[in-house]
């Protein structure tokens, strides 16, 4: 059975109990109401700890991304560079089998005496030679850095006109010291 009378104080119901309508609270569970709101100055400095830490990772990220994109532009142009001679001598096969292109790194071509990148100028293989490496190398100086290039003509393999085409410039996304260079190499026939 069911007792109605139970909480309502010392009047029906057992005594000592407390009442369980007006005036009761129960008992907090959680820290006293004055140190609840807002965040402590420790707790604030954690945060900005973390966020920046956070901040730095992701600006690492970003500056790393940009040195790599940096080098794949630059080994792009180095491609590039080098199907720009591999053509010329493809079109000049006659200089090119001649011996005609052959440079070394580090050797300066010499000025040509006409401007064979004038189609109204007629000029010989030689002559057209002679402009294909000035210009090479002035491209190769101009669209990268420390930028180097040579042509080795193969003369000792078993096929005539058989070339290295080397590419060689500067990449700074290396820091080691012996590593400053990059160079790109391909191994062609004519």
């Amino acid at each position: 059975m069911l007792n109605r009378n139970v909480g309502t104080g010392g009047r029906a119901g057992r005594p000592g109990r407390r009442p369980v309508g007006h005036g009761f609270r129960l008992p907090r569970l959680h820290a006293p109401r004055c140190c609840e709101p807002g965040f402590t100055l420790l707790e604030v400095l954690v945060t900005i700890l973390v966020v920046s830490i956070g901040l730095l990772g992701l600006a690492r990220a970003q500056v790393a991304s940009l040195q790599f994109n940096h080098s794949a532009h630059l080994r792009s142009q180095a491609t590039f560079l080098m199907n720009d001679i591999l053509d010329r001598m493809r079109s000049n096969s006659t200089a090119a089998v001649g011996g005609h292109y052959t440079l070394a790194l580090g050797q300066a071509a010499a000025s040509p005496g006409r401007d064979c990148g004038n189609p109204a100028q007629s000029c010989s293989p030689a002559e057209m030679a002679a402009y294909d490496r000035w210009q090479w190398k002035q491209d190769l100086a101009g669209r990268l850095p420390g930028g180097d290039g040579a042509v080795q003509s193969m003369a000792g393999a078993a096929e005539p006109g058989s070339f290295v085409v080397t590419v060689r410039w500067r990449d700074d996304r290396s820091k080691e010291a012996d590593a400053q260079f990059e160079d790109l190499s391909v191994w062609t026939r004519l």
